[in-house]
């Protein structure tokens, strides 16, 4: 075992587990799926094709795991008995494909995000390689490489649990959508229809600031920037919302205090 080093508040190392050389169930179940323990999951070994990994069981809100798929077969991971990864129903995995080294093609990366204890939502994204790697903007991570050293350092914000779910504005709107209560990770809980509203927060003009918004109602939720006259999500007209469909999450980065950009969204 290697360890990451984040950085939690900005203040406060924390080390936090990476397994490497983990082996995927070759029967590819559910109930026989290698269990994964730590934030960081290398799978290197399948095989058969749909050769399994499991998820853990009762995650705190927050949890972040990471898994690579650096085998020569496509594996699935599946979350514990119970639990669902985004909506594709209870019990059901998300498969990753093989690496292909002739092709130099690296296997898929998907970065899971606990958003109750039997419910992930998540991404593909941020392939791995030997030197350097992309994780999770918001919750996990900034930027990781790899140290002269050879373990990974990583830089990261950690999940603050220092706000409850959010609900949205009813009615919608710029004037009095619901600001988000968190600079890592914030739950739209409640969203009675379809546009209700929330809104960013204002950063420095520098930027730099990223916000992680999951989305668990069944109504779109639109996202506002801080500034109505000169705040720009996506290079969209200023003050006009993001829409964050149902059951999804996104990724949001300020370049400058009024312009804002999309890093990854899960469906």
């Amino acid at each position: 075992m290697s360890k990451i080093y984040g950085q939690t508040a900005f203040e406060d190392l924390v080390a936090v587990d990476t397994a490497t050389g983990i082996t995927a169930h070759p029967d590819g179940s559910q109930a026989s799926a290698a269990p994964l323990n730590a934030s960081y999951n290398n799978v290197t070994i399948a095989a058969a094709t749909y050769a399994s990994v499991r998820l853990a069981t009762n995650p705190k809100v927050g949890t972040v795991q990471i898994v690579k798929n650096s085998a020569d077969h496509l594996i699935r991971v599946y979350p514990a008995l119970g639990a669902q990864i985004q909506t594709m129903g209870v019990n059901n995995p998300v498969e990753l494909s093989p690496e292909i080294p002739a092709a130099f093609w690296e296997g898929e990366t998907y970065t899971f995000i606990a958003v109750s204890p039997t419910h992930w939502m998540g991404f593909f994204g941020f392939a791995v390689n030997q030197n350097q790697f992309k994780i999770i903007q918001g919750i996990v991570a900034l930027l990781g490489q790899t140290s002269v050293g050879g373990d990974l350092v990583l830089y990261s914000w950690m999940y603050q649990p220092n706000g409850a779910e959010l609900t949205a504005h009813a009615g919608g709107g710029f004037t009095d959508a619901v600001p988000i209560n968190s600079k890592y990770l914030n739950v739209i809980g409640t969203c009675a229809n379809d546009h209700d509203s929330i809104k960013l927060v204002e950063v420095g003009a520098i930027g730099g600031v990223t916000v992680c918004l999951v989305n668990r109602t069944a109504k779109i939720v639109d996202v506002y920037p801080y500034h109505a006259t000169f705040g720009v999500i996506n290079n969209m007209a200023p003050g006009a919302p993001y829409e964050l469909a149902p059951n999804t999450a996104v990724l949001m980065v300020a370049r400058t205090n009024g312009a804002w950009n999309t890093i990854t969204s899960a469906t």
